[in-house]
C-alpha cells in the first residue's frame, strides 16, 4: 500500500509532482547539502563549492519556474 491519501486541492491532478519538479527539489537538496558542506573546503575549493550551490539552486528554481509559470499565468478554469 501506498502513502495515505490525504486531502487534495480542487482541480490537482493525482500522482504527485511532475518529473520535472522532483528534478528541482533534488537539486535544492544538493545545493543545500553544498552551502552546508563549503565551510569545511579551504582555499578556492570554499568559493567553489559556494559557487556550485548557487549555480544548482539558480538551475532548481528555473526549472521549478519554468514547469509552473504556465499554470499561474493561465486563466482560471471555471469548475
Amino acid at each position: 500500500a501506498g502513502p495515505p491519501a490525504g486531502p487534495r486541492a480542487p482541480g490537482a491532478r493525482p500522482g504527485g509532482a511532475p518529473r520535472p519538479v522532483v528534478l528541482s527539489y533534488g537539486l535544492v537538496m544538493v545545493s543545500a547539502a553544498l552551502r552546508v558542506a563549503a565551510p569545511f573546503a579551504e582555499g578556492a575549493a570554499y568559493e567553489r563549492t559556494l559557487a556550485a550551490a548557487g549555480t544548482l539552486w539558480s538551475v532548481a528554481f528555473a526549472v521549478f519556474t519554468v514547469v509552473y509559470l504556465p499554470i499561474l499565468l493561465a486563466p482560471r478554469r471555471s469548475t
